[in-house]
């Protein structure tokens, strides 16, 4: 199933309601590999540099609010799935600098970077969500995470996967936590699926999925 047959069969692509839903006036679905993932804004803003995401060039910018990243929890599991795998084009990268990987992403492409040794996770790797792309950092600043970035520095934005269970495939998304801002230079595989399990944790948190190639591919990277 294509990705225009579930948007045009709505019941394949019934959804958990998002609060607050009818107070919004800007939602942009951003990627055709991430079926659940909007970006929502409370105002609009028509202008054609606006609707072209020039952010940079639109005067009323300052006026608007900044997107939120808003993760849709869809009840027909199996459909959004095969959708994504039927629309994806298998491309993605890795085995490259992260300045390069960083230059591919769009919001709600996936991206591992290297762990931490000894994390309390006890993990080799860490994957993010991303809400934001590859742009500078305009005042220095540490972020949530403990992590510092300076004026200038070039970085990605996102949201941590966390690993759920014992299994070495299945994560959730905390999509409530605290933003991750990025090095560039640690990315080191991108653009990888992670579709949803039919299966929820406590908080109705979605539970997601790498398969198990992507995680030989950012195995063998990481070592």
């Amino acid at each position: 199933m294509k990705v225009d047959e579930v948007w045009q069969n709505s019941s394949s692509f019934n959804c958990d309601l998002i609060k607050g839903t009818m107070k919004l006036h800007s939602i942009c679905v951003t990627n055709k590999n991430n079926l659940t993932t909007l970006m929502v804004m409370d105002l609009a803003f028509f202008r054609s540099y606006y609707l072209e995401r020039q952010w940079s060039k639109c005067k009323n910018i300052r006026w608007t609010s900044k997107w939120v990243p808003k993760r849709l929890q869809p009840t027909n599991i199996r459909a959004i799935k095969n959708a994504m795998f039927d629309e994806w084009d298998g491309q993605w990268d890795y085995d490259v600098h992260g300045d390069v990987l960083a230059a591919t992403l769009d919001i709600g492409d996936n991206f591992a970077i290297n762990a931490k040794v000894g994390n309390l996770e006890d993990v080799d790797f860490w994957l993010v969500c991303c809400t934001k792309p590859l742009h500078q950092v305009k005042k220095s600043f540490t972020d949530k995470w403990g992590t510092s970035f300076a004026e200038g520095d070039d970085v990605v934005v996102g949201l941590y996967y966390q690993k759920w269970g014992s299994s070495k495939l299945s994560y959730v998304l905390l999509k409530d936590s605290h933003l991750v801002y990025m090095h560039v230079h640690l990315i080191r595989v991108a653009k990888f699926l992670m579709p949803p399990k039919d299966h929820r944790v406590s908080g109705n948190d979605g539970v997601y999925e790498l398969t198990i190639d992507t995680l030989t591919c950012i195995r063998s990277i990481i070592a």
